[in-house]
């Protein structure tokens, strides 16, 4: 796939606002009765699942996001913009995966499970994780090579805002070094890496 240049997204940003804002009627479509919320003929469901369902189904929902943007059209213009989402919606996926393992081990040894606070700092979680984790499980036999992962996946995104905002509170550009991966490698990795401790 060939690299996207800034004249290219320059282009692409003012062609995009134009149509936005000069070829939509928006506001004469919207009317007083129209509501965002509303059943029809897709309807899906959402919440209502109880406590014991609820948690996994965020987990698996932040997973499928991220792993459909992803395998969408493999088209590099589309992936410029996506891989943003992308990295949040697999990097709070793990977040969640670690503190649900994190209240599945406390249910099932029977302990009170640790209170996570504003805690967002998936090495930290991973670490109060391998603490809950019996002797002998699973988890342990590859737990450097987890690591490893989340340590660079947490270099990425250590806060979980780089990822969802292009600038800093200072207004700096929140990723400003250029990074370079594979989407063919990120999408193996993680299917091996998540399979490595669940």
């Amino acid at each position: 796939m060939k690299s996207v240049s800034l004249e290219e997204l320059q282009v692409f940003v003012g062609v995009r606002e134009r149509l936005r804002w000069h070829s939509r009627p928006f506001i004469e479509d919207l009317t007083d009765t129209d509501v965002l919320i509303n059943p029809g003929d897709d309807n899906v469901e959402m919440g209502g699942w109880g406590a014991d369902s609820s948690w996994h189904i965020y987990v698996r929902g932040y997973f499928s996001a991220a792993r459909a943007l992803i395998e969408g059209p493999p088209d590099k213009f589309f992936l410029t913009f996506a891989i943003y989402p992308v990295l949040f919606l697999y990097r709070h996926y793990v977040e969640l995966e670690l503190k649900g393992l994190m209240l599945d081990f406390s249910k099932v040894l029977g302990r009170p499970h640790r209170d996570f606070g504003n805690q967002h700092d998936i090495l930290v979680l991973w670490r109060w994780l391998l603490e809950v984790v019996p002797a002998g499980h699973r988890a342990l036999e590859n737990a450097a090579n987890v690591e490893r992962i989340l340590t660079e996946l947490r270099a990425l995104d250590p806060k979980s805002m780089d990822s969802r905002y292009g600038l800093r509170r200072d207004l700096q550009s929140s990723m400003p070094q250029k990074m370079v991966f594979s989407v063919s490698t990120l999408l193996t990795r993680w299917t091996i890496w998540i399979t490595s401790f669940i």
